[in-house]
């Protein structure tokens, strides 16, 4: 127990305006200070923070109480926890009380699973400290870098070593099964295990906590991949998590904006230089998950992107995951350096100043979006702005609902498409009805066996023969490729037909990837932080998922016509369908009768045509 008298010592000396202040952004209206609730979503600033009763409250949702409360409601800290944290802002030692060894064996107990594997990690996170002060090769590279030790000691950089069990030093026992779960150290199919981390510099990732959730490294030599992260585990989710998010808390609040930056280094390099308000995502897209985030700290994002066509994809992206997010009282901006620079190289050539210009005229987000469609759309015909509005009816329909910004963006797209306003919601009604029937149809889809071929309905029924709990299904190659294109570019959901469906659950090898589609055509989505709760109740399919997900060398598959690959998958599948049916035929039915024959010519030329088409 932490003696009353020492908390209400800690109350008296923080300031409960300064730690709301690190999370939320607060303007002044009289004598308290207004902000967005962090606790509930809303457009307009209900929730208040008073200075003289050291206090907050929200009109909206009610929560309320003093910063110790604060911690613990929008952080999850314990009370302990939260008191410690606040001590130490005002450089206060929490009194520590003697546990019997008995009340010591009590508390081992009572910890959660969560616990030891955040034990393991900062075990790991000392360990790679210690290293990096004995690593002559890992200090010289960070020093080419432009890194100093204040800097290094910020955001806890690390060595991992080159032994392949250096963590054997760390832990007494290395084949603890929570050294593999946290993501420290692999296990091979031969059962040995190795360091996950060797020859990198590493990066540990904290959650809203401060506490170690991961890794990233980064390797100083020759080898492959460059970065590398800890894989997904109980407490690690990288499309989640931000780099950079808790150390920079403070500089995006005194900056007004967060920028966000391709990766661990550039994070840490614009620290160096004095700019620390940047995050990165870690190796993946950017995800809803990720901008809400960031919405709740700051009320403007800044993308930073390279001004080629793969920074201009990446941007692209990065705005349709926007657009359902969008509000009125957030700005979102795209910046957009010379091809020859990325922002630490922009500032140690031209400086901060120069840089913060850029930032300023940097792109609105309806801005980017109308340049990128008159790059990609001859709007100057009819067929091109036919084209265009087919193409992004789903981007605008998905814009949040009562905000000035759809208003604008519609009224922007009408001017474009040569419409008038009331035209073009119409047009979008339209197309909402229609997707609304497209997944009442999927939704069905899903309940019911009789899209399945007999084929596919026998092996249902012999897998609930044998134990399936012990077997795991395996997928072909072409479906491996259709799980990773959907998981890249979810975008193709939107063209998937109803008969393409079918077309899938009708041959057994493509059950499972035609379950994956109509989970995530019936959720909207193919974001795994969204579809991950559903994917878990079919354990093959998330398992594909997973491994996907969790290999270090399958990088984001960047095509530049993702439908037609899927297109061209597609005409594949109906190839071996068609092949099928013919052998089926010749086997099976009788080749003398007038409607087997002119069955089997119409299946040929269909398998000649698509034969002729990949």
């Amino acid at each position: 127990m932490i003696p009353e008298s020492f908390v209400q010592e800690v109350l008296n000396r923080v300031h409960v305006e300064d730690v709301v202040g690190q999370y939320v952004q607060l303007k002044k209206r009289g004598t308290s200070l207004f902000g967005l609730c962090p606790f509930h979503q809303e457009k307009s600033p209900s929730f208040s923070v008073s200075p003289q009763k050291q206090f907050f409250h929200c009109f909206s949702c009610g929560q309320g109480g003093n910063a110790i409360d604060f911690l613990m409601k929008h952080l999850g800290m314990t009370f302990p926890e939260a008191v410690k944290t606040l001590a130490s802002r005002v450089g206060l030692q929490v009194p520590e009380q003697k546990r019997s060894s008995r009340q010591i064996a009590q508390e081992i107990e009572r910890k959660t699973k969560t616990d030891l594997l955040h034990e393991c990690l900062e075990k790991a996170q000392k360990w790679y400290k210690q290293q990096l002060k004995q690593a002559p090769e890992a200090i010289d590279y960070l020093k080419n870098r432009g890194l100093d030790g204040k800097t290094a000691l910020k955001f806890g950089l690390g060595w991992s070593g080159r032994d392949r069990q250096g963590l054997k030093q760390v832990f007494e026992n290395y084949d603890n099964p929570d050294l593999v779960e946290a993501g420290l150290v692999i296990q091979n199919e031969d059962l040995r295990k190795y360091d996950r981390f060797r020859e990198r510099i590493t990066f540990p990732i904290y959650n809203a906590r401060g506490k170690i959730i991961g890794f990233g490294g980064r390797i100083i030599g020759s080898g492959q991949p460059k970065y590398l992260n800890s894989p997904e585990t109980p407490i690690f989710h990288k499309g989640l998590e931000l780099y950079g998010l808790f150390e920079n808390r403070a500089g995006i609040h005194k900056e007004g904006f967060v920028l966000v930056v391709e990766g661990y280094m550039d994070v840490v390099s614009l620290a160096q230089l004095g700019l620390e308000n940047a995050v990165a995502t870690l190796g993946t897209a950017t995800s809803a998950e990720h901008i809400t985030k960031l919405m709740r700290i700051t009320h403007k994002i800044v993308f930073s992107f390279d001004g080629d066509q793969a920074g201009r994809r990446a941007a692209w992206k990065a705005l349709k995951t926007c657009f359902p997010l969008l509000r009125d009282d957030i700005a979102i901006r795209f910046l957009f350096l010379p091809e020859e620079h990325d922002p630490d190289t922009y500032i140690r050539a031209f400086g901060q100043e120069k840089f913060r210009e850029q930032v300023q005229s940097s792109l609105p987000l309806s801005t980017f979006f109308i340049e990128e469609l008159k790059r990609h759309y001859r709007l100057d015909e009819a067929e091109g702005r036919a084209t265009c509005l087919h193409e992004i009816r789903e981007l605008l329909v998905q814009l949040p609902d009562a905000t000035v910004m759809r208003v604008q963006i519609e009224k922007d797209m009408a001017k474009l498409l040569g419409l008038t306003h009331e035209e073009l919601k119409s047009n979008l009604h339209s197309y909402i009805e229609s997707q609304q029937q497209r997944q009442a149809n999927v939704q069905a889809f899903m309940h019911t066996e009789e899209v399945f071929s007999p084929l596919v309905k026998k092996e249902i029924k012999e897998k609930k023969k044998v134990s399936s709990w012990h077997q795991k299904r395996t997928v072909d190659p072409l479906s491996m490729k259709i799980f990773r294109l959907i998981l890249n570019h979810p975008d193709i959901l939107t063209c998937i037909t109803e008969r393409q469906l079918e077309l899938l659950a009708h041959q057994t090898q493509y059950a499972l990837v035609a379950q994956f589609l109509a989970i995530c055509i019936a959720s909207g989505t193919a974001t795994l932080g969204t579809i991950e709760h559903k994917l878990k109740e079919h354990e093959d399919i998330y398992r594909i998922v997973m491994s996907i997900v969790n290999n270090p060398i399958i990088q984001d598959e960047i095509l530049s016509n993702p439908k037609a690959e899927w297109i061209g998958i597609m005409h594949k599948v109906e190839i071996e369908d068609i092949k099928r049916i013919l052998k089926e035929l010749m086997q099976t039915a009788d080749m003398q009768d007038e409607t087997n024959k002119k069955r089997y010519r119409q299946l040929s030329m269909r398998l000649k045509y698509l034969n002729n088409m990949i």
